[in-house]
């Protein structure tokens, strides 16, 4: 059997063109999904337009101003989400503030051209995200946040325990489940 060699013009052309029609292939993808979001957001803004001129009828809607919010890490509450995923995952262990730091820079493609911006955003978006985790009592504060100053905080997951009816569903489900398996 004689091995045949394919010049090497040849196999950058088809790499090329396979690089090409990938990305083509990763392009109507996202429009596809963007045609779905816009789509989903017209419907949206027609309630919303609809909800607003039942409650202020005399001012018109269009005359608000038009905000570009919430593209910092690819949409409304990830970053909260994000936080929420981290430390559920790492449960029953804590972490603290600048591990959380890092692996949100890695996660969201930050980049932090000095250790004050870093800063910022550890106290603003990170900080902010953990203290409305903690307010919803899925996360703990394990560290003294009164005491020493420029200390990295430490965070953990708070298990929810769950609700009475979630707990009465699941024995109903499993009384279904002995009763079928005691038919066969």
């Amino acid at each position: 059997m004689s091995v045949t060699r394919t010049p090497p013009e040849q196999k950058w052309l088809l790499n090329e063109r396979a690089v090409v029609v990938g990305e083509l292939q990763a392009i109507e993808a996202e429009l596809d999904r963007l045609a779905a979001r816009k789509t989903h957001l017209t419907h949206l803004l027609t309630a919303l337009d609809n909800v607003y001129s039942q409650v202020a009828p005399s001012v018109p809607a269009g005359l608000s101003l038009v905000v570009h919010g919430h593209t910092r890490y690819g949409g409304r509450g990830n970053c909260i989400k994000w936080v929420r995923d981290v430390l559920r995952a790492a449960y029953p262990s804590a972490l603290d503030t600048a591990a959380l730091t890092l692996a949100a820079e890695e996660a969201f493609a930050l980049v932090h051209a000095t250790p004050a911006q870093r800063g910022k955003f550890r106290n603003n978006s990170l900080r902010t995200a953990l203290r409305t985790l903690l307010a919803q009592g899925e996360a703990e504060r394990l560290h003294d946040y009164q005491g020493v100053p420029h200390r990295a905080g430490v965070w953990r997951w708070v298990p929810r325990e769950p609700s009475y009816a979630a707990i009465v569903a699941q024995a109903q489900e499993l009384n279904a489940q002995k009763k079928e398996h005691a038919w066969r």
